[in-house]
């Protein structure tokens, strides 16, 4: 978009270069941050997500504009010397020009209650995302009418349970009288006491109980026949050196929060083990996950804000000039949340990852309309009138961006993975609300903090430009 403006590499680079640059190095930041997840997976994109915007930035510079220039250059070369020596026509406003013309005139004159309408909903968003559910559930995520899903439903319905905990228990020697008699007494009181969740529970005594001659052997007799045993059968539930010990306990299929709360009840029963115990299994990590992206996600959002907003303090030396670009992405976050409450749309290992990417994209599209508003004010404008420039003429590039990234998604929509549709529905949304920030939020923040915006040698180099021109107008 620029390139067709100055018809020049080297301009464009001049003008443009260092707004891309710091457009491209906040949005890394802000998937940088998903390195602070506790979930690999979503570490590992936000790696790929980093290695995609840098490759993206290079060939903007060392393929794209070459290809731009050659292409120019191509056209030009075709061109009559009659054509090419008439005065070139008054450029025609297109309809997106007008209707971005428009917006801003009406951004300007209904700022404050523009601002003060998006805060609130903003603090709603934000107060109704604790309300948010998370789902881990892998069986969620998938085609409802999948036929290996509708096995696993049979396989449940059939034998009660597909879930399992484990109680791993270890000690310098498992098999001693007092151990045996707590493994015994724990795996008949847990069935007992939950038998509405755990449907059945094994353990080496299990084992034991259908090959004794006898119920009630002594601890001695216990030992022994244990000793007498195939250690492949032994194996399942001690190991080879007697140090190491479980207890399987097969559960129903719990929502997380009934999990959560099982699990929260099993540490006050084992608290009175003889030896060390440690509830583990699938179940748990479920449980973990959920945590991990309940507390992650909210992190990592923080971390990417600290990180940008850190970043451009450096860049610009000026705190409102780095708060300027951050202020329209915070409220989208908000606002996101709140969208997901309504639509009752649940954080997965995904969409816990949308924070970092509204503040990835959405502070792209913030930096490069600051950047040239400043462009635009050192030149001389009045503020209102650098504004109108600024959203027209970088107008075009940001909503063709935004669209082209909004089809992009939008194609997660079509899954019939719930877990990549509901990512895709959601980012759409936020990508909609990057580009609604930063035409209705971000001018009007600008123009409410212009004059916290340049320093005084500024303001009066750019009085004095304006003098000048004016002298230049009025000869």
């Amino acid at each position: 978009n620029r390139f067709e403006e100055e018809k020049s590499v080297k301009r464009t680079v001049s003008q443009i270069g260092k707004a891309v640059a710091i457009a491209v190095f906040a949005t890394v930041l802000g998937f940088i941050s998903l390195y602070a997840s506790p979930v690999p997976m979503i570490q590992d994109f936000g790696k790929m997500l980093t290695i995609g915007v840098i490759i993206s930035f290079l060939g903007s510079i060392f393929l794209l504009l070459p290809i731009l220039f050659m292409r120019h250059k191509n056209n030009i070369l075709k061109e009559q010397p009659a054509v090419a020596a008439q005065v070139p026509a008054t450029k025609k406003e297109t309809i997106l020009e007008r209707a971005l013309k428009r917006t801003t005139k009406n951004v300007i004159r209904f700022s404050i209650p523009i601002l003060v309408i998006v805060a609130v909903l903003s603090v709603m968003g934000f107060m109704a995302d604790g309300d948010v559910g998370v789902e881990t559930d892998i069986e969620s995520f998938m085609p409802q009418n999948m036929q290996a899903l509708k096995d696993i439903h049979l396989i449940r319905d059939t034998v009660g349970s597909t879930d399992q905990i484990i109680l791993y228990m270890s000690a310098s020697e498992i098999l001693t009288a007092e151990n045996i008699q707590w493994i015994q007494h724990k795996t008949n009181s847990l069935e007992e006491k939950y038998s509405d969740i755990i449907v059945d529970a094994k353990s080496i005594d299990t084992l034991i109980s259908n090959l004794a001659p006898e119920p009630g052997i002594s601890s001695e007799d216990y030992i022994e026949l244990v000793a007498s045993l195939p250690r492949q059968q032994v194996g399942m539930f001690v190991n080879e050196g007697n140090t190491e010990s479980v207890i399987l306990l097969n559960i129903r299929h719990l929502a997380i929060d009934d999990l959560r709360e099982f699990i929260l009840q099993l540490k006050d029963d084992l608290a009175d083990a003889s030896m060390k115990v440690q509830i583990t299994g699938k179940s748990v990590l479920d449980v973990e996950m959920v945590n991990g992206l309940t507390s992650g996600r909210v992190k990592m959002t923080i971390i990417g804000l600290a990180l940008v907003f850190a970043a451009l303090i450096v860049i610009y030396k000026n705190p409102f000039k780095a708060l300027i670009p951050i202020l329209p992405v915070v409220m989208i976050i908000g606002m996101s949340g709140g969208i997901m409450y309504l639509l009752n749309i649940k954080y997965t290992p995904i969409t816990a990852t949308l924070g970092a990417l509204v503040l990835g994209m959405g502070t792209e599209m913030t930096v490069m309309l600051l950047e040239r508003y400043l462009e635009e004010r050192k030149t001389g404008k009045e503020k209102i009138e650098s504004m109108m420039i600024t959203v027209t003429m970088i107008g075009k590039a940001i909503v063709a961006s935004g669209l082209t990234t909004i089809g992009g998604f939008s194609v997660l929509m079509a899954s019939e993975f719930i877990i990549l549709r509901d990512f895709g529905f959601m980012t759409v949304i936020n990508i909609a609300l990057a580009l609604f920030s930063t035409f209705i939020v971000l001018p009007a923040i600008i123009l409410l903090l212009d004059r916290f915006i340049f320093s005084r040698d500024e303001v009066e180099k750019i009085r004095l430009i304006r003098e000048a021109q004016e002298s230049v107008y009025v000869n």
